[in-house]
């Protein structure tokens, strides 16, 4: 068209209807049609929208949403070799239910299997989440939204798989679950439709339906009813027709692609000293609900974690179990109200109660270990601690315990550290360590100095027989930052240990016979 006229198909005569060139400012089209113009197809081909649907928006891109992921982003893991085994696994079965918890990547991997599958010009793949219908509590019936949808109905569009191999991939499909105990016919939203062809299209081999379910209906999205009742897939489905967390989650090799991808497309832009000193904090970690519950979910979450509760005694009025629902803290499975995860289980173990990761490999040798030990202590701690001589510096008492707790972070859980030890070996003292499992390694602590000629006496009096039966020892001299060295004499002898605190706790300075190092003080971080 040129100016609303029709432009001759000879495109040898364009020349004549441009006498002059058009101005430059002028977008100049020409659009040559295909040869055929009147060929009209036996069924509904995929339309514009999302998912082949009518609905015109984007997916994964607003800030906040669970919902699906941006296919054209640069960290965007394809995860090849779970889609491979989900197509087999659709052409072999017929019909697939992937269960998982919600936040699991269910909804992306539908996005990822469409995308493979419209590769293939002799397939229809048609995509929807049943969030596009409507709300959980709403009014509406599948047959109505599917015809809004596609703008056919739901009986022409399986008549068409007649006339084209069609895969079918529904998102959210716990929402046309039935009560549990109830005929299929109850299915919500009038679902009964579309588990009734389910039941067929495992026979019809030109119609595949792949169906992604978070555990439980009212445990995934809506819990504003007053019922008790749980809803569920409205007929047995074979285990062969089912995949479950273990089948969705990230294959190794899919995992470190995607890990390279985020770390190449976002670390790098990570300049900002600030940005990279809060990731390293503790508190950056973890499921940002768990700190802010109130009294009455706490106390629900206790109940929980010592095992899961039957949901019929975990509603209230107070609406506890909808937050902690909605928020993907807790989720309902199989007519239990449990964690969403295990990883949240332990989560909320270490935020509630507070815990210690032991490490699996042992320190190499003692060297090792003192050197592990100082890096786990917490500066905060020993900054804060009010245990302190009337010259304001910390007691030996305040380095007993802190070397105690960062000690027990470096050693393997069944490895034991005993603190004040003498009498099980016939010693009249109490030397302050010794790590046993053969490794039979004893520590003496003095601070500042103080006494050292009597703590380096007691080695050859009182600590004798433990220091018979020791493999390593030594005498660990700590001091305040600022603090000279007043016994240089003991820095020759092998088993004498100086350690010298810096400006701000943040490090520590080890000096032995052999070497010095310094050592940053992490145990807040760790």
């Amino acid at each position: 068209m040129f100016r609303g006229e029709k432009l001759v198909s000879d495109l040898k005569t364009i020349g004549q209807v441009f006498k002059i060139p058009p101005p430059s400012e002028h977008i100049h089209i020409i659009v040559e049609l295909p040869a055929t113009t009147d060929v009209k197809l036996s069924y509904t081909p995929r339309l514009g929208g999302i998912g082949g649907t009518m609905i015109l928006a984007t997916e994964g891109e607003r800030v906040g949403t669970y919902e699906g992921i941006n296919l054209n982003s640069p960290d965007i893991c394809h995860r090849e070799q779970t889609i491979q085994k989900l197509v087999e696994k659709i052409s072999k079965v017929g019909f697939l239910l992937v269960r998982s918890p919600p936040m699991s990547g269910k909804t992306s991997l539908g996005q990822l299997l469409e995308q493979h599958l419209v590769k293939d010009p002799n397939i229809r793949v048609i995509r929807i989440s049943l969030l596009w219908m409507g709300i959980p509590s709403g009014t509406w019936t599948f047959e109505e939204e599917f015809e809004r949808l596609m703008s056919i109905t739901w009986k022409k569009f399986q008549d068409e798989c007649g006339h084209i191999r069609t895969i079918f991939i529904v998102d959210e499909v716990q929402m046309l679950y039935v009560p549990q105990g109830e005929h299929e016919t109850a299915s919500r939203h009038k679902g009964n439709v579309f588990w009734e062809t389910v039941k067929r299209c495992q026979q019809i081999s030109n119609l595949s339906i792949v169906a992604f379910a978070a555990y439980g209906y009212k445990g995934a999205w809506d819990l504003s009813s007053a019922t008790y009742t749980i809803d569920v897939s409205p007929f047995m489905i074979l285990p062969e027709n089912t995949w479950s967390i273990e089948d969705v989650r990230f294959t190794e090799e899919e995992y470190k692609d995607y890990f390279l991808r985020f770390c190449s497309t976002h670390l790098k832009n990570m300049d900002d000293e600030d940005d990279i000193n809060y990731l390293q904090e503790y508190g950056f970690r973890g499921f940002a609900h768990i700190k802010n519950l109130t009294p009455e979910e706490e106390v629900l979450c206790d109940r929980v974690f010592r095992g899961p509760i039957n949901i019929r005694q975990s509603y209230s009025k107070s609406g506890k179990v909808k937050r902690l629902v909605r928020t993907n803290l807790l989720s309902e499975q199989d007519g239990k109200l449990d964690f969403a995860s295990p990883y949240l289980r332990a989560l909320y173990l270490q935020r509630r109660w507070g815990s210690t990761i032991r490490p699996i490999i042992p320190p190499q040798d003692f060297k090792s270990f003192l050197r592990g030990t100082f890096t786990n202590m917490n500066a905060e701690a020993i900054r804060n601690s009010y245990c302190v001589g009337t010259d304001g510096r910390l007691l030996e008492r305040a380095w007993q315990m802190e070397f105690y707790r960062a000690a027990t972070q470096v050693l393997p859980a069944d490895i034991f550290i005993s603190p004040d030890v003498g009498t099980y070996w016939g010693s009249s003292g109490y030397m302050d360590f010794f790590v046993g499992d053969g490794r039979s390694w004893a520590i003496e602590l003095l601070r500042d100095g103080e006494k050292a000629s009597d703590h380096k006496s007691r080695i050859n009096n009182i600590y004798k027989p433990i220091r018979k039966i020791s493999k390593e020892w030594a005498i660990i001299d700590i001091r305040h930052p600022g603090l000279p060295n007043n016994n240089p004499e003991y820095s020759a002898d092998h088993h004498w240990i100086n350690v010298y605190c810096q400006e701000g706790w943040k490090s520590v300075i080890i000096e032995d016979k052999d070497e010095k190092v310094e050592v940053k003080l992490m145990g807040e971080y760790l």
